[in-house]
């Protein structure tokens, strides 16, 4: 097992804004950070870790963090809804900071950008990102025409970014995207197994492995409850956010072993597929706190590994290991000897 999976690594959030109502995990504390990796790698057996947000100075800090930690890094500028513009010039700092950090010996990979179709502006129609998730069921599976404005911007986005870095360039593709690999050294995927391609699953991974160049997973997982594992990375739409106080909506029940489980068999499916590397998704959701009491349990909402108990405060947070946590720590360090 030497030698198998170049990557074996956890996402981790350092504050992504989705909106007014939600900005995620911005303010976490140095010694949190490093608490967090250090579970990342001393207790999960990940060599590296995958570090998205919209700040550059928030990548920048956890990213020196992890690095001194030995992790290797991959760094996600992650601006949803923004503007192109705006992606851009993050871009320009997340590729600048990486660059700093191969300079003091990292191991570095820069992801552009993560599902872009529906993160960014005008490649599917939508003013947010939730308009834009909608109108993917009006496509038919004809994504063509999005696929080609897609790789016009990612393009611009990979031609922005290779003069400031020398590092491996990538980009985390959503399941119904397509783009034009040859631009990059890595084919990232955020290969979410669901009811929609269950049986296609494992044929469209081997397609990808099957090109020659190197596959990564760039997230994969599912929520803690009965029926995530067939909903895949549309598990999180449980909350009702009309109220003054967000609740999970009827019918929802805790199963840890349904999140396991499905990490598990995913993880066996990419060894055995000889892919380069695998993100699981996500380290914990900071903003989605656990709750004894169902109809406000948010962390039924979060693809966290890692359960959190209480909220950010003072930039600390606290947080329990849920069963997957333990299916990975198993899975990497067996890989790892």
């Amino acid at each position: 097992m030497s030698g198998a999976m170049d990557f074996r690594g956890v996402n981790y959030d350092v504050g992504t804004y989705f909106g007014p109502s939600r900005t995620s995990a911005f303010d976490l504390s140095a010694d949190t950070l490093k608490r967090d990796f250090n579970a990342a790698r001393d207790q999960l057996n990940c060599n590296a870790v995958q570090i998205y947000g919209f700040s550059p100075d928030r990548i920048a800090l956890a990213a020196t963090l992890a690095l001194e930690l030995g992790l290797k890094l991959w760094l996600e500028p992650r601006l949803v809804d923004g503007s192109h513009s705006d992606m851009l010039d993050q871009l320009d700092e997340v590729s600048t900071i990486g660059q700093r950090l191969i300079d003091q010996g990292g191991d570095v990979t820069l992801n552009v950008g993560c599902e872009l179709s529906i993160f960014a502006p005008g490649i599917i129609s939508g003013d947010t990102y939730q308009d834009r998730i909608a109108a993917l069921e009006g496509f038919n599976g004809d994504f063509s025409e999005a696929n080609r404005c897609l790789d016009a911007f990612l393009e611009i986005l990979r031609s922005r970014a290779a003069p400031r870095f020398s590092g491996r360039i990538t980009y985390a593709a959503a399941p119904w995207e397509s783009p034009d690999w040859s631009r990059f050294n890595i084919i990232g995927l955020d290969h979410y197994r669901m009811a929609l391609n269950q049986e296609s699953y494992v044929d469209i991974l081997r397609q990808h492995v099957g090109s020659g160049k190197p596959v990564v997973i760039t997230e994969f997982g599912c929520c803690a409850y009965g029926g995530a594992d067939q909903r895949g990375p549309s598990g999180y739409d449980i909350i009702d956010w009309s109220g003054g106080r967000p609740r999970i909506v009827n019918g929802i029940v805790r199963n840890e072993n349904v999140q396991a489980r499905y990490v598990d068999e995913l993880l066996e499916i990419f060894e055995r597929e000889k892919v380069l590397g695998a993100f699981v998704y996500t380290f914990s959701n900071t903003d989605l706190v656990h709750d004894t009491r169902t109809a406000h349990d948010l962390d039924l909402a979060s693809f966290g590994i890692a359960k959190a108990v209480s909220p950010v405060v003072a930039g600390s947070y606290e947080w329990v290991e849920k069963k997957a946590f333990h299916v990975v720590a198993k899975r990497f360090g067996r890989l790892t000897k």
